[in-house]
């Protein structure tokens, strides 16, 4: 049977083709797709009053084989819930809060067990999942045609579930892909990356251009970006700006404090150590609005990405010596030890897209961690060389170290004022470790008391 595309007038398309069959789609009063039919398989569907799809159901022939809600954050994506399962988790998803538009997922734990990491291409498109068990690996890799069909989806045979591939939602542009109906969800719309179309027009534009109302990125993906869903632009040009210099320099004074203080207290039964690095841009881009109520007009977007980093930590010895003979330095030290560490850590972050009506919307944070620790046993490093160019680690050590967490988050939209989103300290854990060394090879016991 020969298939030809429906459209109703509202720009809706009721009969899709895409890489799983045809279906016919039913949409609400809000142009929302709320039910879906391609033979003995039924999908429905529901959304929120922010337009987020909280509700997804699928049946097969009469049979509930697949029934999930959705909770986000803002727009976000955080958790997809089993609703035929007593509710329970079936994915946790974090986000990288550098980027609070249009950002990329960081982190997903299946259930309450494996754990993967996201890479991402340029393209903010997902490549890799890395198992968080060092010795699974890549744990799945995916490929993509230009306009976002998958090309090629690999499965490590080192990983237990091997079936990752298709169970990891986040993949072309980091946005949900949804397997049954081999649709990619954009929460505005739903894009068919076999044709390259949105299924639906463009909710604040009737007219592209002379073009279809469908189209993504103006069928020029390459020059033009649209990471809202709504409005196209085109990048004109852009500059960055460090964060250094508006912070009144690099502080080479204090780099080199922290030098002079960490050599001169690293003495027999003392260590002490200090550090602190600062990164970060603005970047202005000129953009061409291709659509929306400021079509054909230039605008000076804002990219935020600011990173601090800082760490104290005292360590005091019952016997810690150094030798050096024959080229061979050695470290060491036995018996007990005692140490209390700080840990500091903060970003900013935000950006503007004027072409879709959006301010600039920033992010800030501070995460603070304290950690006391006592050891017992003995460890040594052995470095070879002039330059102590080839460095092991020897020993046999026992720890319980005591760990407390505070977080302070802010965000700001436009002109208006800073807003509190996290204040809290996290529970107090206690933690015993014991650990071996020797050369290359090592053995680590954890688990946590309290």
């Amino acid at each position: 049977m020969r298939y030809s595309p429906f459209l109703w007038p509202d720009g809706n398309q009721t009969l899709i083709k895409t890489s799983t069959g045809i279906w016919s789609v039913t949409y609400n009063a809000e142009n929302r797709p709320v039910r879906w039919e391609c033979g003995d398989t039924v999908v429905t569907m529901d959304f929120d009053r922010m337009g987020r799809r909280v509700f997804y159901k699928e049946e097969v022939n009469g049979e509930v084989v697949a029934h999930h809600t959705f909770v986000y954050d803002n727009y976000l994506c955080v958790q997809k819930v089993d609703a035929l399962n007593n509710n329970s988790q079936i994915n946790l998803f974090v986000w990288d809060p550098t980027e609070p538009v249009a950002t990329r997922p960081l982190f997903t734990q299946r259930g309450t067990g494996y754990k993967f990491f996201y890479t991402c291409d340029g393209n903010k498109n997902v490549s890799e999942m890395v198992h968080f068990e060092q010795r699974n690996g890549i744990a799945a890799h995916y490929d993509y045609a230009p306009f976002g069909a998958v090309t090629r989806a690999i499965s490590a045979s080192a990983v237990i579930d091997n079936t990752f591939t298709t169970d990891n939602p986040f993949r072309f542009s980091s946005e949900y892909h949804d397997d049954t109906l081999g649709l990619v969800y954009y929460n505005y719309r739903h894009y068919n990356p076999i044709d390259g179309r949105w299924i639906s027009r463009d909710p604040m534009e009737s007219d592209k251009k002379g073009l279809s109302a469908i189209i993504f990125c103006l069928n020029n993906p390459i020059r033009i970006s649209d990471r809202y869903g709504l409005y196209e632009y085109e990048t004109v040009s852009s500059h960055e700006v460090s964060l250094l210099p508006l912070l009144g320099g690099d502080f080479p004074g204090l780099t080199k404090l922290l030098e002079n203080v960490n050599t001169k207290l690293d003495v027999k039964n003392i260590q002490f150590s200090a550090d602190w690095s600062l990164n970060g841009t603005i970047r202005f881009e000129k953009r061409k609005c291709c659509d929306g109520p400021l079509k054909g007009q230039e605008v000076i977007d804002q990219i935020w990405n600011g990173k601090i980093n800082g760490g104290v930590s005292l360590s005091v010895f019952s016997h810690r010596n150094s030798f050096e003979q024959a080229g061979v330095s050695v470290d060491y030290w036995m018996g007990l030890k005692g140490s209390i560490s700080g840990g500091l850590s903060g970003f900013i972050s935000g950006e503007s897209n004027l072409c879709s009506g959006e301010e600039l919307f920033l992010k800030s944070g501070i995460d603070l961690a304290i950690t006391g620790e006592v050891s017992g046993g003995i460890a040594a490093s052995i470095s070879f060389g002039k330059n102590k160019f080839l460095t092991y680690s020897v020993g046999a050590v026992a720890s319980v170290n005591v760990l407390l967490n505070y977080s302070y988050w802010q965000e700001k939209h436009g002109e208006g004022a800073w807003i509190t989103t996290k204040s809290e300290w996290d529970d107090l854990s206690v933690n015993l470790s014991i650990q071996t060394d020797f050369g290359f090879a090592t053995y680590l016991f954890e688990k946590q008391l309290y």
